[in-house]
Formats: structure tokens, sequence, C-alpha cells
């Protein structure tokens, strides 16, 4: 039994050490990293474009429906996320009327139905007068 034992803590001892090197060589990296963040960026990016007269300009269009795509970025989101976001643009574009409840539809493959590509949730906002409307949708 002993002659076990002390294979088990041989093989434990053999594991550590590259784990311990591991380490050092991804602080090494990170710092390397860091170092290089703190220089000042020199690389160029120019963007043109027409311009973008704003989503209040586009809500007042008497033709046609604003209508805005909020997609995540990398990660796991939940639905509602969001909803902060939603909030602070009814609020900004004078949107107090929000429809309720929201309506949530899932994604599903063409090809294979069973498999789930997502969620797209709809927020429909108003103004008082519901003379102006904004869809917000919400991609999970």
């Amino acid at each position: 039994m002993k002659k076990y034992k002390y294979s088990k803590f041989l093989a434990l001892l053999i594991g550590v050490i590259p784990i311990s090197g591991c380490s050092s060589f991804g602080k090494g990296i990170v710092e390397g990293f860091l170092e290089q963040s703190e220089k000042e960026d020199t690389r160029a990016c120019q963007i043109w474009s027409k311009g973008f007269s704003g989503i209040d300009a586009s809500i007042d269009r008497k033709e046609g429906k604003t209508k805005v795509l909020m997609v995540h970025g990398v990660g796991h989101h939940l639905p509602g996320y969001s909803t902060i976001l939603l909030e602070k643009l009814a609020k900004e574009l004078d949107l107090p009327v929000l429809e309720s409840p929201f309506k949530e539809l899932t994604l599903a493959d063409v090809d294979s139905p069973s498999k789930n590509l997502g969620n797209l949730r709809l927020n429909r906002l108003l103004s008082k007068d519901r003379s102006r409307e904004l869809l917000f949708y919400e991609l999970t």
C-alpha cells in the first residue's frame, strides 16, 4: 500500500510543477500586453458617412416605421438585458407609453425547427397622443 501512496504523491507533484510554470508564463504575457496598451495609439482610424440625423428625426417622418435592433455583444445574455437602454431611449425621445406586454419570438432553424437559434423581443414605444412610434427589437 505504501508504494501506491508514494506514486500518487509523485504524480501530484509532477502535475503541479508545470501548472506553476504556466501561471508565470501567463503573468508575463499579461504584463507585456498592459505595458503596450499604455503607449499612444498612432494608427489612423477614419470613418466617412453621409451623417445620421438621429432616431428622433426618423420617428417624426410620416412614412414608414422607425425600428431599432439591439444585438448583444460577446457572451451569454438573458432576454431583457437591454431594458436600461430601452428606458433611456423612451425618456429621451419622449415616448412614455410602453405597449404591454412585449412580444417574444423564438427563432428557429428552417431546416431543423427543433433547433433554437435565439430569441427576439419586441417592445413598442408610443408618445402620449400615439402620433409617434418606435419599435425596439432585442436579439439574444
